[in-house]
């Protein structure tokens, strides 16, 4: 089952949406739930008690504000997908602040929620993403998304993740193969997650969680090129 919030103060905006979703290909053969809320208030109340998977806000509301009430879902749930629905462009970049998937502009079409529909649930495979290692005598199983980078000793690799690090004898190779698109080899000994990378300095990536990963001598240039293309076409996927 797929939770769909929306936010939309316009009844007939919030119809017309409605209506856009169910006659979305992308949901033809996916059991889905929509619920319609008119202002932030009501929609942050049964947020806290509804499972939810796609929030759909209207930007411009009489007393709200569709990036304020993102704000407030962020600070409760990182990883939901938001799609902002508007009649103006003009909020485009501060989307980027609450790592907005999408950004409609009203009317909606049903190719329009299409197009928004299948970035969502690309986004939620992705972050739901699984890798299976063996530490020990243990068999771990790890969301891609908590590895901040992975470094190599010998036939060891270490992961390190958000809250904690995993010793494990699975090659480098195979952890960006089962890491998704997201995970590169900039070294011969490292592999990084370019979601958690802050920026390039010099020859390494400054992370996350502060450490600095180094990027091999020679192949720099593609290295850093990749990493460019992938920052490129995450925010054209906005």
């Amino acid at each position: 089952m797929l939770n769909i919030m929306i936010a939309e103060d316009d009844s007939a905006d919030a119809l017309r949406l409605e209506r856009a979703l169910g006659a979305s290909r992308m949901l033809h053969d996916i059991d889905y739930r929509i619920e319609s809320f008119r202002t932030a208030h009501q929609l942050l109340l049964n947020y806290e008690t509804t499972e939810c998977d796609i929030l759909f806000l209207d930007i411009l509301m009489d007393e709200d504000n569709g990036i304020e009430l993102a704000r407030e879902i962020r600070k409760k749930n990182s990883d939901v997908p938001i799609v902002f629905v508007t009649s103006s462009r003009d909020y485009a970049i501060e989307s980027y602040d609450v790592d907005a998937v999408h950004y409609l502009i009203k009317p909606v079409t049903p190719a329009a929620i299409d197009a928004a529909l299948e970035r969502c649930q690309r986004i939620i495979r992705n972050r739901h993403r699984i890798i299976t290692v063996n530490a020990g005598r243990i068999t771990e199983r790890i969301f891609a998304r908590d590895i901040i980078y992975a470094e190599a000793f010998g036939h060891r690799v270490t992961l390190h993740l958000r809250d904690r690090d995993i010793d494990t004898k699975t090659p480098l190779a195979k952890i960006v193969e089962d890491g998704g698109r997201s995970f590169l080899r900039c070294h011969r000994s490292y592999v990084v997650n370019m979601d958690h990378i802050r920026y390039v300095q010099d020859k390494s990536f400054k992370m996350a969680n502060g450490v600095e990963v180094p990027i091999r001598t020679n192949g720099m240039t593609q290295v850093i090129a990749d990493y460019h293309a992938y920052l490129f076409k995450s925010t054209r996927e906005l």
